[in-house]
This record gives C-alpha cells, sequence and structure tokens, in this order.
C-alpha cells in the first residue's frame, strides 16, 4: 500500500491542526518556564542594604569607568558607566568577569607566593 502526494499533504494539515488545537505544547512550554526558575545552582545575593561605588576598571589599559553594585559591602555585579566619556555605558568582558577574578579562590591569591625552587622552576 502506497501514500499518495494527496495523502502525505491531508497527513500534514491535520497534524499541523491537531498541534493547534491540542493544549499539550502550551503545558509542556510552561513546565519548562516553571523549571527554569528553580536552578539550585543559581546564586540567590543575600537580603540587605544596597550601595553602588563608582570606579575605574585597571584590569586592562582601556580604563573604563564602572559602577560597581554592592550588598552589605559585598559586590554583587559591575556594570558600565554611562556618565564617563572613554565608555559611555559599555565594559569589555574583562571587566565584566572582574568578580570572578575577585571571588574565585582557585584563581586568586591569597597570601604572598615565596619561591622554594630554582628560578623558572614554578615551585612557589
Amino acid at each position: 500500500m502506497g501514500m499518495t502526494r494527496r495523502d502525505f499533504v491531508k497527513l500534514v494539515v491535520g497534524g499541523v491542526a491537531g498541534l493547534h488545537v491540542t493544549p499539550l505544547p502550551w503545558k509542556l512550554t510552561d513546565d519548562i518556564a516553571i523549571w527554569t526558575q528553580n536552578w539550585p545552582w543559581v546564586p540567590v545575593p543575600s537580603e540587605g542594604a544596597f550601595s553602588e561605588e563608582k570606579s575605574v576598571c585597571t584590569l586592562c589599559p582601556g580604563g573604563c569607568g564602572i559602577k560597581v553594585r554592592k550588598v552589605d559591602n559585598r559586590a554583587i555585579k559591575i556594570e558600565g558607566r554611562t556618565d564617563f566619556p572613554i565608555n559611555p555605558g559599555g565594559i569589555c568582558p574583562v571587566g565584566m568577569g572582574g568578580l570572578q577574578l575577585l571571588y574565585d579562590k582557585d584563581l586568586r591569591f591569597t597570601s604572598p607566593m615565596k619561591r622554594v625552587g630554582p628560578r623558572g622552576s614554578g615551585d612557589f
């Protein structure tokens, strides 16, 4: 038993019409939207007093103006300053990653490093 072109068009049109009538895609979309709001690894900032501090980024030679948003004196976001003449609201990716440099235990030096091996050996 073969399928004619007319049967194929009927099947496709019926499937598309049935897909639009059924509530299943909208239900799945709603469930996905709810699931994405409950990720366990999304950081939730602590509650406290918000403050902003204006500064200049020194991570690259550009010297972009930045605003550091803080909660209880802990930096949570770095944004570009709109009133700065060099970068009116923009900031480079290095400046945006400044918080990772600040809080990452693997990247940040927490104590002075003293060389224990010969020069150039990489032993500290």
